[in-house]
């Protein structure tokens, strides 16, 4: 009887999850996990511009599940106002609201006579493609890294998503999105990549830091600019008074 050949080498890596399956895993896990109603908690935002202060606040903000916030602001000598636009962004990730229904699948449901038939994804002009860059250690995390390209042109895109190996929960996000200060180095819209990374606080996922930065040129000099939010202080009201939410 011959000999059978065996290979020398290391046994071939395992080969990583696909990329889509992970980041959808993440999204419908996002969607089904328990948001709070109400969230209360204190932010500093910090701008600077070639190290020098350009912005420097303490914001006092309570956001409701449906995305108005109640803000009172140092700047305006905190007397409060209601917006739907808080900065950088809302204290948790999406998807938000009524919206998270559109990530659970038809057999998550308790109508038993609603039978999934078909799972859809659709192809778009500008589609977004993305790649497992493989295991990497966040904090004490174990997560993969997701990196993704492409995206609309001219438009906010996700750039990267550090999901937990084993729970699916999203510990870190890197986005593409609007410079919330004005610069005149061109044609608008100008885009910077927010880095913002989450923390796990009474059961909730919130948002713990966010950082941003940019570098132009006006003429033959360049300058940086460098933002940095922290986000503190975290309450989950089960009931906040509606008149809070409602302008004066």
């Amino acid at each position: 009887m011959g000999a059978i050949a065996l290979p020398c080498g290391p046994a071939a890596a395992q080969s990583l999850p696909d990329c889509w399956d992970l980041t959808y895993a993440a999204i419908h896990h996002r969607a089904v996990s328990p948001h709070p109603p109400f969230v209360t908690y204190d932010e500093r935002i910090s701008i600077t511009t070639d190290g020098q202060p350009l912005i420097d606040t303490r914001e006092e903000v309570a956001y409701r599940d449906d995305g108005v916030a109640r803000i009172a602001d140092e700047r305006f000598l905190y007397e409060p106002y209601v917006t739907t636009r808080t900065e950088p962004g809302p204290p948790e990730l999406g998807p938000y609201g009524n919206r998270r229904a559109l990530w659970i699948p038809l057999d998550e449901f308790e109508d038993p006579a609603l039978k999934l038939i078909a799972s859809v994804h659709a192809s778009t002009p500008n589609q977004m493609s993305c790649a497992n860059a493989g295991l990497e250690q966040y904090k004490d995390h174990s997560t993969y890294h997701i990196a993704f390209s492409g995206g609309k042109p001219g438009a906010p895109a996700l750039r990267d998503l550090w999901i937990d190996s084993v729970s699916h929960d999203i510990w870190k996000v890197t986005v593409s999105s609007f410079l919330p200060v004005a610069v005149d180095d061109g044609p608008s819209p100008r885009f910077a990549n927010f880095e913002i990374e989450l923390q796990q606080i009474g059961g909730y996922f919130v948002i713990a830091h966010v950082t941003w930065k940019y570098r132009y040129r006006i003429s033959w000099q360049s300058s940086s600019l460098f933002g940095e939010y922290y986000y503190s202080n975290f309450g989950f009201p089960t009931s906040m008074p509606e008149t809070l939410f409602t302008e004066s």
